[in-house]
């Protein structure tokens, strides 16, 4: 009887393996990716602080310019002069332009607008040889009607403004003379122009 005991309890111990529960099935839980890219902040300017960018003639005109505030009070000019190593000064201005958002166009008569401020942008362009030798005296370009300066912003408190240009050129008749082994052009488109200057006082 003993003998028949054991025997019964070692079956129970031997069927327990295989009577026991059922593990839960496995379950694949998904796993948001890891983004390893750093994002880079977007700067909202279209060009550097200080930066004025503009193509001459279709070639990147690579110079450094000034903005200044004009004679008309919430008005400022951008300009540069260049002498250059074959004796040409270069000169360039967009003068009386408002201090305030908005796209502006050009007149027409900037050889004596700068002497009459109306808050009407004007710009010009000059070349001389040897300092004082005027060989080329740029205006607007009347048969044309897209010149025009777009500020796009403008903080009264830092002073910096920010916009784009675009103007055409041609050269006045009969102005000046032209050194030999200098070229100057009968026009000049100034384009895709961009900048982002702080206004500063005379």
């Amino acid at each position: 009887m003993k003998a028949l005991t054991i025997f019964f309890f070692a079956g129970i111990f031997m069927c327990l393996p295989t009577c026991k529960k059922s593990d839960a099935p496995i379950v694949d839980v998904p796993v948001e990716p890891i983004d390893t890219i750093i994002s880079q902040p977007v700067d909202p300017h279209i060009i550097g602080l200080g930066k004025v960018s503009v193509l001459k003639n279709g070639q990147k005109w690579d110079v450094p310019f000034n903005a200044w505030f004009s004679h008309l009070e919430g008005t400022f000019l951008i300009a540069t002069r260049q002498v250059y190593a074959n004796g040409v000064t270069q000169s360039f201005q967009l003068d009386d332009i408002p201090c305030k958002p908005g796209k502006y166009s050009f007149e027409f008569w900037p050889s004596v607008a700068s002497l009459y401020p109306n808050k009407i942008p004007n710009g010009s362009f000059g070349m001389m040889f040897e300092v004082d030798q005027p060989i080329g005296n740029f205006f607007l370009d009347t048969l044309r009607n897209d010149h025009y300066i777009e500020v796009i912003a403008y903080d009264t408190l830092t002073k910096i403004v920010e916009g784009r240009f675009q103007m055409f050129t041609k050269k006045k008749p009969n102005a000046g003379w032209q050194p030999s082994g200098v070229v100057v052009p009968d026009s000049i488109a100034f384009t895709e122009g961009k900048f982002r200057m702080e206004v500063k006082k005379f």
